[in-house]
């Protein structure tokens, strides 16, 4: 069933227009008509929709909402749990589901009655501030249907903060991630002052907001936000160290082994083996245009000759001599394309200038099990020293 079928039907209600808001992907799908800017997740089918509710003052008798959808679809039926006075959940025969949530009151309880829809609605940490500043916009279906959403910039913050509250593994935080990054980027090109004065904003909103303080930083050496979206992008001069994560070892064992059919550590290893004790370099540098290191263990450091302080933040192009860097952004295209390349060859350089072949090298993409990427890593366990008077191009 079509998502603007539903959304038509609360509208014609008068729901918008009196109090409720569509929150959740839904609403983003209506975002780049207003940023101006293509979102990649917004092609995205979604199987549901969330409707805010807050206040609601009805312009006629309440009706219930379970007989609002169906107008849309007869099969819509009203779920309860056991806990629940009215029901928070309604669901069609095509398992298409609309969800009632609201911001948390006085005594913090949960579900909230909204005695003029006769339904309930759950409570969602920070929906208070995701829902304060709203606007009207037009959902693409038949000639158009107007919905209440909130303001596109507090709901890639909204994803920020959420994305925080789920596990590391969890495939809806990776989707809240990506959303997140997708309208940050329009912002940071053209609205970065609005999107400033936002993050200012959400600082100042008390101890619960404390973790935030983790997810955004300040690139001060760029003079830009430096945004902290993802385990590969997370801005290791900030806060964050990746060195033991156990959510970023996942990522990289994981990704590794569903790319390439073989295991990257031992059975048993754990991220302080892989970092502390592992005899191969494995390297990782993040999604931005001109990519930084964002691990690199202590084999890859006695290799390279940089400390951890020296290697996170690090543009990985610099582990290349200019005359190499050509090929080794192919190599990395190639990479993106097609997953993973093996048996790469390549000279890189030190810190200190010393020149060394890398063989049988590995790199691939880092992709979690939401089909997300994070940036790209590598590995080897073979180098060897390049003689002084070698020409400096390699060959692969």
């Amino acid at each position: 069933m079509p998502l603007g079928k539903v959304l038509e039907a609360v509208a014609n209600a008068g729901l918008f227009r009196n109090g409720v808001m569509l929150v959740g992907t839904a609403a983003y799908q209506a975002y780049p008509c207003l940023v101006g800017a293509f979102l990649p997740s917004s092609a995205l089918m979604t199987n549901d929709a969330d409707l805010f509710v807050s206040s609601f003052v009805s312009d006629d008798e309440p009706e219930d909402l379970e007989k609002i959808l169906q107008r849309a679809n007869p099969t819509f039926k009203a779920l309860l749990s056991r806990e629940d006075r009215l029901p928070k959940v309604f669901r069609s025969s095509d398992n298409f589901q609309v969800d009632i949530v609201t911001k948390f009151r006085r005594g913090r309880q949960s579900p909230i009655i909204i005695d003029e829809l006769r339904c309930s609605a759950e409570a969602l940490k920070f929906m208070e501030y995701l829902t304060e500043e709203r606007m009207d916009a037009v959902a693409l279906y038949g000639t158009g249907v107007l919905v209440s959403i909130p303001i596109p910039v507090r709901y890639a913050i909204h994803k920020l903060l959420i994305a925080q509250e789920r596990r590391a593994n969890a495939p809806k935080r990776n989707k809240d991630l990506k959303q997140a990054k997708d309208l940050i980027d329009v912002f940071l090109e053209t609205d970065s002052a609005e999107f400033e004065d936002e993050l200012r904003d959400a600082r100042k909103r008390g101890p619960a907001w404390k973790k935030y303080r983790r997810i955004v930083g300040r690139d001060q050496k760029a003079g830009a936000p430096g945004l902290s979206f993802s385990f590969s992008e997370k801005e290791m001069r900030i806060d964050h160290d990746l060195r033991e994560d156990r959510a970023f070892f996942d990522l990289l064992t994981g990704s590794y082994a569903r790319l390439l059919g073989a295991p990257l550590v031992p059975a048993g290893a754990t991220p302080e083996w892989l970092y502390a004790e592992a005899p191969f370099v494995v390297l990782a540098h993040n999604t931005d245009s001109d990519p930084l290191f964002v691990y690199a263990n202590r084999a890859a450091q006695s290799c390279f000759e940089y400390d951890w302080s020296e290697f996170a933040g690090l543009p990985s192009r610099l582990s290349a001599e200019a005359p190499n860097r050509e090929e080794r952004t192919a190599i990395l295209e190639k990479v993106s394309r097609h997953g993973f390349v093996r048996d790469y060859s390549g000279v890189r350089i030190s810190k200190s200038g010393r020149r060394f072949l890398i063989e049988d090298g590995i790199v691939w993409q880092l992709i979690d099990e939401a089909g997300v990427s994070h940036g790209q890593a590598a590995t080897f366990c073979c180098w060897r020293d390049v003689p002084e008077d070698a020409p400096p191009q390699a060959k692969s």
